[in-house]
């Protein structure tokens, strides 16, 4: 999957539109792609480092699997969540 089709998906799933939204999450997945993988305080695989760092992106209100994305979460939660969102953005 390119980055320009994860982020369609992505956005398709939240139902976001625009070429804003597009764009404030190219620019934040693009300058973090490097460190994907490297951040010792994000535990998981490169997918997981992908997947929290575009739920960082999104408003601080929205929900994935019912929970807020800014909500500290134990690693099990974290774990659901990440699997959630792999899930919204797969089935859209």
């Amino acid at each position: 999957m390119s980055l320009d089709t994860y982020i369609q998906a992505t956005l398709n799933a939240f139902g976001l539109a625009g070429r804003s939204h597009y764009n404030i999450m190219l620019d934040h997945l693009r300058s973090n792609i490097p460190y994907i993988g490297k951040h010792r305080s994000c535990q998981g695989n490169w997918l997981d480092h992908l997947v929290l760092l575009t739920v960082g992106s999104l408003s601080s209100q929205t929900k994935i699997g019912g929970v807020r994305v800014d909500t500290c979460l134990d690693d099990k939660k974290r774990e659901k969540m990440i699997q959630d969102f792999i899930s919204m953005i797969l089935n859209r």
